[in-house]
């Protein structure tokens, strides 16, 4: 319990080192052990000691075998941990998943349709599918995790608040902006209630909630979103969390859009180094420089801004050209800006 109270406070190294000890010496009875093994595991996966976490899931999974068989819970609550974490630390989408849907077979065969662990198992895939870019069957998954956590813990409950995030959140990149608005502001209010305010996730989903309205053509309550969140981040993880760029970079989009380039040009400003310290998404920081390039374009026309301008927009344009076919036609609008700048900043 204590191991469990330090990893949610952030403190990993020291849960590691509480159940190393606690693992040392005679083995504990089974089922206790196997809470040992996967507490470690999450705090080893929070060190980004891959190997270790992964070590500790397969151990976890033996010992259940051995004990309970095969099918047990215990061991499908394994396998789920284990297949997260090839999913999403891995790179192993394929073995993640195999690995999620056996537990999910298991827990359906003990508990029927009836339990959040199920829900849990849904919610899993879907973060796979997602990132294989499969969108509908995501958003399948995470629709099928909602109800699951609708019916075992309620519509109130933190987990389904969680789900209804990720439905936004896919419901935004299929671009069913209205639909996702709907998702977000709903995972507002229960996850505002069962968090607190104050805290990250609530900062992250402002975050997304002002995307989207910028998405619907709302600059304004855009904007007044991205603040929020850019102030609950910096209060929770000081004043240079990289977590910062993707509101800042908003509100730099945002103000764009109201045709405020010095305002702009401030929070983008703030935005490119945390993205470029922490090599960030790469399509985060193309967006980032290409909406710079214009800033310093509108806000501040003298040689050296459009010297600088002219750089980060062909930086921009190589990231966009990275990203696949999808980005081409962005690729050519940044060719077009960058071809009407001065000869002589464009060299």
């Amino acid at each position: 319990v204590r191991a469990n109270l330090l990893i949610a406070a952030g403190r990993a190294a020291e849960a590691r080192q509480l159940l190393e000890q606690a693992l040392t010496g005679p083995p504990p009875p089974p089922a206790l052990h196997l809470r040992l093994l996967r507490g470690r595991a999450i705090a080893r996966a929070a060190l980004t000691d891959k190997a270790e976490t992964l070590a500790d899931y397969q151990e976890a999974i033996a010992l259940a075998v051995g004990r309970y068989g095969p099918d047990h819970p215990e061991v499908a609550r394994s396998q789920h941990a284990l297949g997260v974490l090839k999913v999403e630390r891995l790179g192993d989408n394929a073995g993640g998943v195999a690995d999620i849907e056996r537990a999910l077979r298991s827990l359906r065969a003990a508990y029927g349709a009836a339990n959040p662990e199920i829900g849990n198992c849904q919610q899993a895939l879907s973060q796979a599918a997602l990132f294989r870019g499969d969108y509908d069957a995501a958003l399948q998954h995470a629709e099928a995790a909602r109800a699951t956590y609708a019916a075992t813990l309620g519509s109130r409950h933190r987990r389904y608040g969680e789900a209804l995030l990720a439905v936004g959140v896919l419901q935004y990149f299929k671009k069913n902006y209205a639909t996702s608005l709907r998702a977000y502001q709903q995972a507002l209010a229960i996850l505002q209630a069962s968090l607190g305010a104050e805290h990250f996730d609530v900062a992250v989903l402002l975050s997304n909630i002002g995307e989207t309205l910028l998405a619907l053509g709302e600059p304004d309550d855009a904007i007044r979103h991205f603040e929020q969140a850019v102030v609950i981040l910096r209060r929770a993880r000081g004043p240079d969390a990289v977590e910062q760029a993707q509101p800042l970079k908003g509100l730099g989009l945002s103000h764009l859009r109201k045709g405020r380039p010095a305002l702009a040009r401030w929070s983008l400003e703030q935005a490119l180094p945390l993205l470029q310290r922490e090599g960030g998404d790469p399509q985060e920081l193309a967006e980032t420089r290409w909406a710079l390039a214009q800033a310093l374009r509108d806000d501040f026309p003298r040689a050296g801004a459009l010297a600088r301008a002219g750089a980060l927009a062909r930086a921009a344009r190589d990231g966009y050209l990275a990203l696949g076919p999808t980005w081409s036609e962005r690729a050519r609008e940044i060719s077009r800006f960058v071809d009407k700048m001065p000869k002589e900043d464009h060299r």
